[in-house]
Formats: structure tokens, sequence, C-alpha cells
């Protein structure tokens, strides 16, 4: 992050003008990965998971005293 000691000499007009042009750069930069395609990774289906969770047909309960 920039950090600019100045900011106490400018003028308000120059700070709104900073502002504004801090602020347009943020939107430019939404609005470009907007329009980025979503890179979800390789799908991985059950079948194919080597290390896939096992399925258990009872559900068990476990409590422990102590």
């Amino acid at each position: 992050m920039m950090k600019y000691d100045g900011a106490v000499e400018m003028k308000p007009e120059e700070r709104l003008n900073k502002i504004t042009s801090i602020l347009a750069a943020g939107i430019l930069r939404l609005r470009h990965r907007i329009a980025l395609p979503a890179d979800n990774g390789p799908k991985i289906t059950p079948e194919s998971s080597s290390d896939g969770l096992d399925v258990v047909d009872e559900t068990v309960l476990s409590v422990v005293r102590g």
C-alpha cells in the first residue's frame, strides 16, 4: 500500500481528486476481474478420487466421559 505523508498539506479539492482517482482505479480493477472467466480448477468425480470419503450405512454415536 502506498503511503503519502503529504496528505496533511493537500487542499480539499486535491484530496477529493486523489480519492476519486483511487476509487476509479478500484472500479476498473473490479470490472476487469468480473470480465475474466472463472477458473474453478479440474473437476474430480467421486469415482476418480483416490481418497474419497467412506459412506457408512449406520450412524454411530461416540461419547467420551472424563
